[in-house]
Formats: structure tokens, sequence, C-alpha cells
């Protein structure tokens, strides 16, 4: 017979991982962009030919970094700044986060030709901003 579970530190244990699953499950971050219809067309109309091999890269990056689902791509637009969705999931300054510009940033850091001053940028750009740093790069790959 198992008596573990009934201490009271186990109990507090098993709230905290369901708190967590809990919080991961409903990241604002995602609820910024499930605000929008999903038009899975609105970057392939912006974007064709080889290109479009460098934006869905790009668009996988950044729904990776900031914990969003692979079907959220469609909802996201150009001039969605990137510390809007980050502040959609950390609302107050000084919340732990899950890292979401430092894995962006290592991601593009990879990319032939990525400067400094365009990592210490990241912060302030757009979707787009990051979509066409990356087209740009895949020529210099």
């Amino acid at each position: 017979m198992v008596i573990w579970i009934h201490t009271p530190i186990a109990a507090l244990a098993i709230g905290l991982v369901a708190a967590v699953l809990l919080w991961l499950t409903w990241r604002p971050s995602r609820q910024y962009v499930r605000k929008r219809d999903a038009d899975a067309t609105r970057w392939q109309r912006l974007y064709s030919g080889e290109d479009y091999a460098a934006v869905e890269e790009a668009l996988l990056a950044i729904t990776s970094a900031f914990l969003l689902r692979p079907q959220d791509v469609g909802r996201l637009e150009p001039s969605d700044k990137l510390m809007d969705i980050y502040r959609a999931a950390y609302p107050a300054k000084g919340t732990p986060d899950a890292l979401e510009f430092e894995t962006l940033w290592k991601d593009l850091r990879k990319r032939p030709g990525v400067s400094e001053a365009e990592l210490a940028s990241l912060p302030s750009m757009t979707v787009g901003d990051v979509v066409e740093m990356w087209r740009r790069r895949k020529g210099a790959a």
C-alpha cells in the first residue's frame, strides 16, 4: 500500500505539476494569436516560390520559440510585434519566462551573416522583420 500520496508534500507536488501543465496548455501568448481566424494562405500570398521555404522556416522558428502551435502560423501577421506576443504571456515584468527571445536568438545566430546588431534589436522586431532577415540570410547560406 502506498502511503506517500496522502502526505501534504505529495499533494502539493501533484498540485504544482497540474498547475504547470494547465499553464502550459492555456498560455496567454497562444491566446494573443488565437483571437484571429487562421489564414493558411496569408504568407503564401506574400511570398512565393523558393522564398516560401525560408518564410516557413522562420515562422516555425518563431512559433517554436514562443511556444505556439504549428497551426498558429496562419494567425501570425507580419505586423505582429514579438514583444506584444511575449507580453501577452508575461504581462508582469520580472515574471520567469520560457526563454522565448533567447531561443529565437539562438536559432537566428546559426544563420550565416546575421549581425550582432540585428540580434540585439530582436525584442523590437515584428514577425515580418524576422521573416525578412531569415529570407535575406538564406541567400547567404
